[in-house]
């Protein structure tokens, strides 16, 4: 593992990386990469609740990834918080897994490209998709290209498991075999603080709202 991500920070400011609600393929335990999935009733309740339990200070803007189930995730937390449309980022996008998309995580098990990803995340690439390599780069530009764009107080990422598991190893030094235990819940958040011009801080992992620890 290479030394952590450190961004380079204009203005202090608290942001929240959600994951998008529950899918039904998230519930058959099915790959979803980059096909298009819409939340299933689950995941719209999951959603609402979180934006009951969020609690934003100052001023507020939302992001979100182009993936449906990540927009449709982003309109009810507009809708609810009293904020604007989220802006559509690719950067955020979930990682493109390749060949794997639309398999079961139980049929992978003998899959020998799987079992590297499993052994050696940092190491792998997705066959017909991306590297890890690709991807924290992808992940890290993305998080820097925020927070030079964005003057809120408060900033709402909604994004992908894979891609906050990614972002959560680059800021933290994560060793590589401690990666697989990064699990983000459907319609929960990594909550950081970013304050000028380098320090990072992580508040909380698997939270609903910026105060939860």
């Amino acid at each position: 593992m290479s030394a952590p991500f450190t961004p380079r920070i204009r203005k202090a400011c608290d942001m929240l990386w959600i994951r998008h609600g529950e899918t039904d393929d998230n519930v058959a335990h099915r790959i979803q990469g980059r096909s298009e999935t819409s939340l299933n009733a689950n995941g719209r309740q999951q959603v609402e609740r979180l934006a009951e339990h969020l609690s934003v200070q100052g001023s507020c803007a939302l992001w979100c990834s182009p993936m449906k189930r990540a927009v449709e995730t982003a309109q009810i937390l507009a809708s609810r918080l009293s904020i604007a449309q989220a802006q559509v980022f690719d950067g955020v996008v979930e990682i493109e897994l390749g060949r794997f998309v639309g398999r079961r995580l139980p049929e992978l098990a003998k899959d020998p490209d799987w079992q590297n990803y499993l052994s050696r995340p940092y190491g792998a690439r997705f066959p017909g998709g991306e590297s890890f390599e690709e991807l924290s780069m992808r992940v890290k530009a993305a998080c820097q290209y925020i927070l030079e764009h964005e003057n809120a107080d408060t900033i709402l990422v909604v994004s992908h498991g894979g891609v906050m598991a990614c972002l959560l190893s680059q800021l933290m030094g994560i060793d590589e075999q401690a990666y697989h235990r990064l699990r983000i819940a459907n319609a929960h958040a990594i909550a950081l603080r970013f304050q000028p011009p380098e320090r990072v801080r992580l508040l909380g992992v698997n939270v609903q709202s910026i105060g939860q620890q």
